[in-house]
């Protein structure tokens, strides 16, 4: 397992996000300012790598249209699932 190196920087934020951040950390959900902002840069993380992943698949209101389009193409063939597979004389699929 590898060691993270840090690195410290300065950012600069409302102090509405300050008084909330300050907030979270006396309540005890983080340890520290440090460690949402973490958290939060790994969740910014996953949902941008979840935008790309939805990018190169098409949605499923893509896909149903297609599906669509696809079905309405079909020749129009009025016989049922039964006489479309045929069946011998006991009932078994040819």
């Amino acid at each position: 397992m590898t060691t993270a190196t840090f690195e410290e920087i300065n950012i600069a934020l409302p102090s509405e996000m300050i008084t909330m951040l300050k907030s979270v950390v006396e309540a005890g959900e983080y340890s520290s300012i440090n460690e949402i902002v973490r958290d939060a840069l790994g969740v910014w993380k996953l949902r941008k790598n979840l935008g790309n992943i939805e990018k190169k698949k098409p949605s499923w209101e893509v896909f149903a249209l297609e599906m669509q389009e696809f079905w309405n193409q079909l020749p129009v063939d009025n016989r049922t699932c039964d006489e479309i597979i045929g069946y011998d004389a006991n009932g078994i699929p040819n």
